[in-house]
Order: structure tokens, then sequence, then C-alpha cells
């Protein structure tokens, strides 16, 4: 059953009775590793090397940065309902710009990110109907389309001067 030698305890050094039952086992002292000397401590403090920061700059956010008092910002599960809107309407990751774009063009202003809207506003977007959102999103297409080919008959015309 065992492919492994089998020892007997004579042979592992244990001393037994005439029955064979172990009386007492040898003990074997294995050598221990030394143990390592602790390293020295060098009085230098990690951040020497780095160089000063001014903490005024940290402290005061720019203008842009600061919200607008009493303004709620939108909230995380605003922000994923918003975004699976997008994904319904078939943007994907790759055009999620253009995705701000169109939700910027509803709530009337430019946005950074999704994360500019207020609560108020998300609110408003999400209060939508399937059918609101792809009305808006025919439209704006639309008002695309047209600026860019406006953007493109122009160009034409520099062409030909």
């Amino acid at each position: 059953m065992f492919t492994s030698p089998t020892y007997t305890p004579e042979e592992l050094g244990a001393q037994v009775d005439g029955d064979g039952n172990v009386i007492e086992v040898a003990r074997v002292e294995r050598a221990r590793p030394a143990l390592e000397k602790p390293a020295e401590v060098v009085d230098a403090h990690p951040f020497d090397a780095a160089p000063p920061v001014d903490l005024d700059e940290i402290a005061e956010p720019v203008e842009a940065e600061q919200p607008e008092l009493g303004v709620a910002p939108i909230t995380g599960a605003q922000l994923k309902a918003l975004h699976t809107v997008g994904s319904r309407l078939g943007f994907t990751n790759a055009q999620r710009d253009d995705f701000r774009a169109f939700v910027g063009s509803l709530v009337g202003r430019t946005l950074e990110s999704s994360k500019d809207l207020t609560k108020a506003e998300a609110s408003a977007l999400l209060d939508r109907s399937p059918d609101e959102w792809l009305g808006a999103l025919d439209a704006w297409n639309v008002e695309r389309d047209v600026a860019r080919d406006a953007a493109s008959s122009s160009e034409e015309q520099v062409a030909l001067l």
C-alpha cells in the first residue's frame, strides 16, 4: 500500500520494550539558523530627498474646482443611472465625450465631466422618459450633422479660393 520505505522505532533511535512499545524517543537537536543582526538605524527621514511642497498652493483649490455653495453635486447612484441611459442610447466607452456633449446640450452648458452635473440637473435628466431621450438624441444628431456639413462646405469654399 505504501510505496515509501517504512522504518521501525529502533531504526529511528527510539528505545522499545519487549512488546515493541516505545519507551523513550531520542531527541534530535538540529542546528538553528543564526538570527540576522538587525539593520543599523540610519538617522534619515524618507521624505528628506523630496522637494519641499508649497502647502498654501495645496490648501486653496482653484476657483473652477470650488462647487457653488448650496448646490448639491450629482450622487453616485445618479451618475451610474445616467451612464446606463447613455449605454442604452448606444453610446460606448469610446464615445463618452460625445455622451458628455449630448448631456451638456440638454442642461445648457459645457461639461468637463459627468460629475460636473448637479443633483437637481441629474434628477431632471433621469426623470425623462425613454421617448424623450430618443427625441433629444435625434435632435442633437441632426444639429451636429448640420454643423458638420456647414463646416465641410466652408472648407470646400476655402479650398476653391
